[in-house]
């Protein structure tokens, strides 16, 4: 997911796929995850930038069904096996509707973490996290 986290976007509708892995888990064709005004930021290690959403609410397996709640977007999404979409027209006006059903009100939104202070500084010396010699610390959320 490297470049994709590099494209300017206002919000993300993340949903399972339609292979036999998403539906394994109960996740096929519903929305998983859900972020709304993103804010980046840069990691030495990474292929693209760490992002922190202000907004965001994470469904796993009880999301919402897309078809139902967007079927032009989850046509557009499925039909292809297309890993992502800026959407525009119909699907931009299904993804809106989405977002502020799911991410406007207070009740379903997870209070964004504070992501600044987790970000590993690169140095010398040896590692916090592991206390061995530190060649390349990763973040792990």
């Amino acid at each position: 997911m490297g470049r994709i986290r590099n494209i300017q976007y206002d919000a993300v509708i993340s949903a399972g796929g339609i292979s036999a892995w998403p539906q394994k888990e109960g996740i096929a064709s519903k929305v998983t995850w859900l972020g709304l005004a993103p804010t980046k930021f840069k990691q030495h290690g990474f292929r693209g930038a760490i992002i922190q959403f202000q907004k965001f609410t994470r469904f796993e397996t009880n999301g919402p069904q897309l078809s139902l709640e967007a079927p032009t977007l989850a046509r557009h999404l499925f039909k292809g096996r297309s890993r992502y979409f800026i959407a525009k027209g119909k699907e931009l006006e299904e993804a809106k509707a989405l977002i502020e059903k799911y991410l406007n009100s207070q009740s379903n939104c997870m209070p964004p973490k504070k992501l600044a202070n987790r970000i590993h500084k690169p140095h010398s010396g040896l590692c916090s996290r592991s206390m061995t010699r530190c060649v390349k610390c990763q973040f792990r959320p």
